[in-house]
Parts: structure tokens; sequence; C-alpha cells
């Protein structure tokens, strides 16, 4: 059996580094999307790594390497972007996050900025590898992920009370269900990553329930102060959170509680002071406090929802299917979160001195579970869902969906619960042959597929976020030339790059487009006389990752291919530069034109 085992991990790591061998190859062009893009192979090869790692864990031959190996492998797909060579994934937020990064290694004040967190880590890690903030920004995606699945798998190990619950809360890790591509994201985003992050603070506070003391105290406090430099309105998240965790704790654990001498709820208290104190100092703060009031006094939320469903119909799909594309894996996990949460409730059911027969018939004391903990937890749950409703009747945004990303993080951990519980009360009985490989192909088709949703891809109508050198050398050519016109794009926003490209700039938005955000082209503008439709000159920049997303993945809803083969026929208007990527069109002005037209009719 030991020969056998050891011939399956150097097998599983054959396997993965030929896979990730494969994987390091830069694209050439423009990617769609990063999972067609990356060769077959390495797919084909990433899967059997997979295969025979699970395999060691479902027969328990080395269950522990065997997670570590098909950790591993997952890891090399949320680090596809860094493999493949991506100058970075996302045009929107992380073009504006590395900016942030390259004007604090260039001396900015880290409080000068709403979230300090990310830029900071950026710079340390920067100063230690010598490596650039661009591609340390691209490794905190990686970084984040791996301390989310360590502190899931050590939270369902206390919660548990058994070592196996470490490999569950692993599994349950790597589904990675916080991570919903709507609103989180594993490309730069200091609002997803501090969700990941939140893990620690949960593993934390029952460290310190079960055994309170100074140094304990001391970290769980150091933890929300990174917080929140890493993400305000999540340190909030968490805050209440807390506050909720301890006073349940408290109610569950004496007949006289004694809620403020309760070490989470102390801290909380002194924690909120501090968030209070460091928003309110934040402009931002005020305007998004703003806009949720209105939003709320307006009911805003008929915007976000009934927009996006119009949209998604002429797309021929609908609100439902796309539900189902990104939340398949979440329901069915939810199944085994529905089990922790029956285990739960019958036992405060039965604390609160109620008895039934229906309580009777749940076998509590079968499963190995800290029931009080995990109780304590879904309460906690309370806070979250005010939020999440709070914002979804604001209509700002797709924010709401940040809430719903730190529910499923405290979902995550009642899951694990749930499945450990379920593995529980499954029959005793050696496993044969048949049973051990169709779990070991469940198991395998689980994390494979739970990787599909790791990064953003057509599936779910929009692209991977690749953002190419060929763009990024377009773009500051067109910077160089610019001479004071004012430039505008389709899909790809300007002023992200120029954010992105020139942080040393005051405000380069405005140098180049104008306005905070350029105005694009009105929608359909073939045969609309573009180029006599502004009274200044303006330069209008395509991608290939706008052609393709209008004239492909959105059905030509805003932009055709023919109002793109109209800037090429149309007279006012004039290519200037074309790298492959990178389109360039000078638009004349209305006047401009005119003299134009008149110059050529004599």
């Amino acid at each position: 059996m030991r020969k056998k085992s050891k011939a399956g991990i150097s097998i599983s790591l054959a396997f993965l580094s030929i896979a990730t061998i494969i994987a390091c190859k830069s694209p050439s062009a423009y990617e769609v999307s990063i999972y067609s893009g990356t060769p077959i192979l390495y797919w084909v090869f990433l899967t059997a790594s997979i295969l025979v790692a699970t395999s060691l864990v479902v027969t328990g031959t080395r269950p522990y390497t065997g997670i570590v190996l098909f950790s591993t492998a997952l890891l090399t797909v949320v680090s596809l972007p860094l493999l493949r060579g991506y100058w970075l994934v996302g045009s929107g937020d992380p073009m504006s996050h590395l900016s942030q990064a390259y004007q604090v290694a260039n001396g900015m004040n880290l409080l000068s900025t709403f979230y300090p967190g990310m830029p900071s880590l950026v710079e340390i890690n920067r100063e230690v590898t010598n490596q650039s903030a661009r591609v340390i920004l691209m490794s905190l995606g990686p970084i984040f992920f791996l301390v989310f699945v360590v502190f899931i798998g050590l939270i369902t190990r206390q919660l548990t009370l058994k070592s196996r619950g470490l490999i569950v809360g692993v599994i349950i890790g790597l589904m990675l269900l916080p991570i919903n591509l709507v609103a989180t994201h594993l490309y730069p985003h200091p609002n997803s990553f501090t969700i990941l992050f939140a893990s620690i603070g949960i593993f934390l506070s029952i460290t310190m329930l079960r055994s309170p003391d100074r140094d304990k105290f001391t970290s769980l406090f150091v933890f929300i102060i990174a917080m929140i430099a890493y993400h305000p309105q999540h340190a909030l998240n968490m805050i209440a959170v807390l506050a909720v965790f301890g006073i349940s704790w408290e109610f569950t654990d004496r007949s006289s509680p004694r809620i403020l001498r309760n070490p989470l709820v102390s801290v909380s208290s002194v924690m909120a002071v501090i968030w209070t104190t460091w928003v309110l100092a934040q402009s931002r703060f005020e305007q998004s406090f703003v806009s949720v009031v209105k939003g709320i006094l307006s009911a805003g939320q008929t915007d976000v929802t009934a927009g996006r469903g119009d949209t998604l119909a002429q797309l021929g799909s609908g609100i439902v299917e796309l539900t189902l594309r990104l939340f398949f894996i979440d329901l069915l996990a939810l199944i085994f979160g529905a089990v922790s949460g029956i285990f739960a409730l019958a036992w405060a059911a039965r604390r609160a001195g109620l008895e039934s027969s229906l309580l009777r018939a749940i076998p509590i004391k079968k499963v190995a579970t800290d029931h009080k903990t995990v109780f304590c937890i879904i309460t906690t749950f309370i806070p979250v869902i005010a939020f999440f409703g709070i914002f979804l009747a604001s209509g700002v945004t797709q924010q709401f969906m940040r809430f719903f990303g730190f529910g499923m993080f405290l979902a995550s951990i009642i899951i694990a619960v749930g499945l450990h519980q379920t593995l529980e009360l499954a029959p005793r009985e050696p496993r044969s042959t048949g049973a051990a490989i169709v779990l070991t192909i469940i198991l395998t088709t689980s994390l494979v597929g739970a990787s599909l949703t790791y990064h953003s891809s057509p599936m779910i109508f929009q692209d991977t976020g690749h953002v190419t050198e060929a763009s990024v050398e377009g773009f500051e050519t067109q910077f160089d030339y610019h001479n004071g016109v004012e430039m505008m794009g389709t899909r790809t926003p300007v002023w992200r790059y120029a954010v992105a490209l020139e942080p040393g700039e005051e405000s380069p938005m405005l140098k180049y487009t104008g306005v905070f955000r350029e105005n694009p082209p009105p929608d359909h503008f073939a045969n609309q006389s573009l180029h006599q439709r502004y009274e200044t000159d303006r330069v209008l920049m395509t991608t290939a990752k706008g052609r393709w997303l209008d004239t492909t993945l959105y059905d030509n809803i805003r932009y055709s291919s023919d109002d793109y083969a109209y800037l090429d026929r149309q007279p006012g208007i004039d290519k200037t530069y074309d790298n492959g990527d990178v389109r360039s069109y000078f638009i004349h002005s209305n006047d401009t034109s005119m003299v134009e037209e008149e110059t050529t009719s004599e």
C-alpha cells in the first residue's frame, strides 16, 4: 500500500508539472476566455493530477498529501493569468488599483487613499521580492485564495472536533463560493480579497471564545484594523458579525448573559468607533451614504434588476439561466448547509428546553460537532442579510452582491460542517473498489467544475478581462501623440488606461477625456454622421476586446460590425493607428468636416 501511495504521489506531481509547463505559454493576442485560450492538454493533465490526488484522499492512503496536491493543482488555475503572462486582468477597477500601487511606490501617503491595505501590501512585497508592482498585484489573487482555503479548513477542524474536518473544509474552500463573478472576483479587487481574508477573523474569534487571553484579543484587534485598511465596507460586516457572534455566545452559554464582558463584543465595540472615525474622514463615504439613501427613497432597484433582465433577454438568456450558470455549485452545496442548520437549530431548541418527537429523531449526538459555535455562526447571517437588503433596495449598482459574497463566506463554513456531518452519518462499512472509484470521480468532477467559475468567461456573458501588452502599448502611443484632442472609447474606458499608465498625473482622465469618465459614441452610430456630431475634434479608440464583445458576445446590442466598418469608410473620420489590438480614429469636428467636404466638392 505504501508503494502504491508513493507511486500515486509521484504520478500526480508529474501530471501537475507537465500541466504547469504547458500553461506557461503567453498568448499572441487578446484572449476572450482564459479557459479556451489555455491549451487543452493543460486541462487534460490537470484533471489527471487531481484524479490521482483525490484517490489518495478517498482511499485514505495519504489523505493530507492528497489535499495538498489537488489544492496546488487548483492554485495553478487561479494563477493562470500569471502563468500565461497577462499584463493584467480587468480593465476596470484593477487598472485604478494598479495606479494606486504605482503612486505608493513613488511616495504617496497611504492614508490619502480609501483602501490603503492593498497598495501597502503590494509595496511591502515589492520591497522584499524586487518584483514590479504590477506582477505583485497579479499575485494577490492566488495568495488570498490560499488564505481562504487554509482557514476554512482550520475552522471546519475547530467545529467538527475531528482531524477529518480539515480535509472537508479544504474541499469546500476550494469551491470558492464567495467569488460570484458579479461583484466579487479573483482579479486585483480589495472588496473580494477582504471577504477571503475574513476567514482569519472567524478562526481567531472561535479560538478566543474557547480560551480568552490578551494575545488573542490583540490578534483579533489587529485583524480588524487590517480589514478596515483593506475595505471598510466588509470591515463593517465583520464588526457586526463579531458583535452578533459574541451576543449569541452569551445567550447560549449562561442563564444570565454578560454581554458587555464578552471579548468579541468588546473588540467589535472598540473597532466600531475606529471604523466610524475612519470613514467619516472620507468624502467617498458621504457620497456612498447619500446614494444609498436616495436609491432607497426612489426605489432604484428596478433599474438594476429590470435593466439587466432586458439585456439578457436580448441575448437569448434570462435571470434564471444566468443564476444557474453562476450559482449551480452554490445551490448544490447549500444542501449540506441545510443539514448543518437543522442540527444547530435542533441543538438550540433542546438547549431552550423544547422537546418533541421530531427533535428527538435528529441524531445530534451521533455527529462530532461543536453545535453551539455553529449555531452562533448561523446567527451572524442576520446583519449580513440586513446589509444585503438595504443595498438591494437602494439599487446602488451591484453592491448588494458584495454582501451576498460575504454571506457565502459564512455559508462555506456551515456547508463544510454539514458535509462532514453527512459523512459521519454515512455507513461505516469498508468501501468497495467500485464505490471508491465513484467517489473519486465525483470529487474530481466537483473540483474541476468549481475551477471553471474561478475566472469570468463567455459562459456567463463576460470575457476573462485580459489586458494585453498590445492594448497598453496602443494607449501609451496615443497618449504621447494626443495633442489635447478629447478621447473616447466604445467598450474599453480610456480614462482607466490614463489612470493606470500615468499615475503621476493629478487628473489624467481629465487630461485625455475632458471629463472624469468619457462619454462614449451613441449606440449604433453607423450612418448617423458621427463626424458631424461634435463641435471639436475627437479621437475614438477601439480595442480587440471591445470589438469582440460588441459583435460576438453581446450580439450587436450597442455596436455592430457595421458600426465598426463605418469608421473605416466614412469621410471625415481617419484611422490614425492600428497595432492589431488598438485602433484609433480621428473624428474631425463639424466645422472641420464642412471645410473638407467643400474642398472635396471643388
